[in-house]
Formats: C-alpha cells, sequence, structure tokens
C-alpha cells in the first residue's frame, strides 16, 4: 500500500509540472530578439545600490531555471554571484523570490546586433515556478560586484514599454522612465502540459489505490 501511495503522490507531483533537465527560452528579450539601440550604455546594477525588474507575462504556465542579462563585456565574470528578485502583479507587488545563484557561463549569444556587450548566465538551484496570464517583475543584479545592466530603446516586444521598476536595495524608489527596456532572457519550459508517461503513472497509481 505504500507503494501505491508513492505512486499516487508521484503521478499528481508530475502532473502538477516538474522542471526537465534540458531548458529552453521561455522569455526573449535580447538584443538581436528585440533590436533597438543602447540606451546610455548601460544602467548601475547591484544588491547594495540601484537595482532593476522588467516586466513579463506568460502565456502558459512555467517552471524559470535560469537567466541571462546583458551588460558591458568589460564587466562580469565567471564565479560572479547574482541576485535574482521576482515581484508578483506590479511593480509593487510582494516579493514572491529573493535569492543568489553563481555566474556559471558568460559568452556573447544574443548580443550580434550590439557588439559591446555580452551574455552573463546564471542558473537558478530551484526552479520557479509561475502562473500563466500574471504580470512578474524579474530582474538580476550584482552581489558581489556592481553589474552595468544595458537599456534598450526603440525595440519591438510583447511588453517593451520603456520602463523598468527601480529600486534601492529591495525598496521601491521609481518607476523609471529614462532607462528604456533591460536586455535580458529566461530560461525554462513549459508546466502546462503532462507527458503521456506522466498519465500513465498516474493512471497506474490510481488503479492500484482502487484496488
Amino acid at each position: 500500500m505504500d507503494i501505491i501511495k508513492s505512486l499516487l503522490f508521484a503521478g499528481f507531483l508530475l502532473l502538477a509540472g516538474q522542471a526537465n533537465a534540458v531548458p529552453i527560452i521561455v522569455w526573449d528579450q535580447s538584443p538581436d530578439q528585440i533590436g533597438g539601440s543602447l540606451t546610455g550604455g548601460g544602467w548601475t546594477n547591484s544588491t547594495s545600490s540601484q537595482n532593476f525588474l522588467d516586466i513579463v507575462n506568460f502565456d502558459t504556465p512555467v517552471w524559470l531555471t535560469g537567466m541571462d542579462i546583458y551588460m558591458s563585456s568589460s564587466l562580469g565574470s565567471v564565479g560572479d554571484t547574482g541576485t535574482v528578485r521576482i515581484r508578483s502583479g506590479s511593480h509593487l507587488g510582494p516579493l514572491i523570490a529573493d535569492f543568489t545563484e553563481l555566474v556559471t557561463l558568460i559568452d556573447n549569444d544574443g548580443t550580434a546586433s550590439i557588439g559591446s556587450l555580452h551574455r552573463v548566465y546564471a542558473e537558478f538551484t530551484t526552479p520557479i515556478a509561475l502562473l500563466a496570464g500574471v504580470d512578474y517583475w524579474i530582474g538580476m543584479s550584482g552581489t558581489s560586484d556592481t553589474w552595468t545592466q544595458a537599456g534598450i530603446t526603440g525595440g519591438t516586444g510583447p511588453l517593451l514599454d520603456n520602463q523598468v521598476a527601480r529600486y534601492n536595495g529591495t525598496s521601491f524608489v521609481v518607476f523609471a522612465t529614462d532607462v528604456d527596456d533591460q536586455a535580458f532572457r529566461l530560461w525554462g519550459e513549459s508546466a502546462a502540459v503532462p507527458t503521456p508517461a506522466t498519465i500513465a503513472l498516474f493512471g497506474l497509481g490510481l488503479a492500484g489505490l482502487g484496488w
């Protein structure tokens, strides 16, 4: 009976959605994707001073597993730490995630249109589940060093509004209109559709419980 209960519970977890091993880009606001040009070259982004969050809204539920930000190629190193913050509902909404991750990759992916930038990537130790149709404000700030994150003007994308939320640490300061949109990408996967194997496991658990 304990085995059957374990199968049933595993089925429920998998139907609810679990992050797989291979992530995909679930939000693309990279320079190459949105176009445009740099606004003043970049904006100071650190957990001890200014940090910036930009808006996203997903069509389907997702698990977030990593984040790219874009900044000057003279800044940032593998092994640096970045603090990821996520607010729900609005730029004044509750802080639902606040954690620090290691930078594991720096390259030029997504920067062909603006050669002075590079991509700084951090993988999340614990995936973050986010709902569809909800506004989230997401940003990654330098923790061990001050970063200068790229601002983009004149780009095209679903939620580009030429504004970001600017904070002093975690305290809200101003809804900034002078920095345009932040260049970043989010990695993860859809959590909306269970696989046939997941459904089969769930059915096995139900059948065993009935028996």
